[in-house]
């Protein structure tokens, strides 16, 4: 997998491809009144959808607020 710093070196040294994403696998721990769930699911980056060619099947895609620290 490509570690999130390399990977905005590369999208802003890019004068190729119109567009890139990336994608890494995350999981996480979700727990509640009853027995805690292992999730596995992806974090991607705000063009993900774009670079696609899909938009959301439920809910809005990313914008560049959202690809802020915090």
């Amino acid at each position: 997998m490509c570690e999130q710093g390399y990977y905005v070196d590369f999208r802003d040294a890019n004068r190729t491809f119109e567009s890139i994403a990336m994608i890494s696998q995350a999981e996480s721990t979700l727990a509640g009144a009853g027995a805690a769930t292992q999730l596995t699911g992806a974090a991607v980056t705000v063009d993900f959808f774009r670079v696609l060619g899909v938009g959301a099947a439920m809910g809005r895609t990313f914008g560049a607020e959202d690809e802020q620290p915090g």
